[in-house]
């Protein structure tokens, strides 16, 4: 959350503003609790999670053939 200024990286909100969460990009290093995972983490507000999460899946996002997963 420092990281980002404790604001949305989408739309700015604060955390006066709006419910800030941390979305991980990608799950390979959740839960390791070390600084990849950090690196892969992203503020954002409650709404624009929801939204991302609602969107199709981008199966290239995901895959190893994306040069951040590996």
């Amino acid at each position: 959350l420092s990281r980002d200024g404790h604001k949305c990286v989408v739309c700015g909100r604060t955390q006066d503003e709006a419910t800030l969460v941390c979305h991980h990009r990608c799950y390979r290093h959740l839960g390791e609790g070390n600084l990849a995972e950090i690196d892969d983490c992203i503020t954002l507000c409650q709404a624009d999670h929801l939204a991302h999460h609602r969107q199709p899946i981008n199966r290239w996002w995901y895959s190893l053939d994306n040069p951040r997963n590996n």
